[in-house]
C-alpha cells in the first residue's frame, strides 16, 4: 500500500528513522523557502536557506521544542542526506541549508496545475 501524508513518502521516512516532528519542520523550511521569507544565498554555486532554529519553535508551538532540539532535528535530516548544510560566519555562525541527495525519496515532487487556463 502505498500511504503518503501530504507530500511525504511515508515508508522512505520510517526507512531513514524520520517522524512527523521532522518532516513537520522540513515542512516548515519547504513553505519558508517557497514563500521566499527566510533569507537566501548562494554557497558554492547552490542556493542555500537560512534557519533561525527559535524562529521554528516559534512558528510551531505544537512540537513544544526548543531551538536546540530543532538543530538536532534538522542535523538528522542532514545526516540521511534530506538536507546538506553549510554553517556561514559572520559575527558568529548561521546555518544555511539546501536540499540533499535523498531530498525527494521523502519529498513528493508536486506538479503545479494552473486549473484556470
Amino acid at each position: 500500500m502505498d500511504i503518503n501524508i501530504s507530500r511525504y513518502n511515508q515508508e522512505e521516512a520510517v526507512n531513514k528513522d524520520l517522524d512527523l516532528v521532522h518532516l513537520l519542520i522540513l515542512e516548515w523550511y519547504i513553505v519558508s523557502k517557497e514563500e521566499n521569507t527566510i533569507e537566501s544565498k548562494i554557497i558554492d554555486e547552490e542556493t542555500y536557506h537560512y534557519i533561525n532554529y527559535e524562529q521554528v519553535a516559534k512558528d510551531l508551538p505544537i512540537i513544544r521544542l526548543c531551538g536546540e532540539t530543532i538543530r538536532r532535528r534538522y542535523k538528522k535530516l542532514v545526516d540521511k542526506g534530506i538536507l546538506k548544510c553549510k554553517l556561514v560566519r559572520d559575527d558568529k555562525y548561521y546555518p544555511y541549508y539546501a536540499e540533499g541527495e535523498n531530498f525527494y525519496l521523502i519529498v513528493k515532487k508536486e506538479n503545479k496545475v494552473n486549473y484556470l487556463n
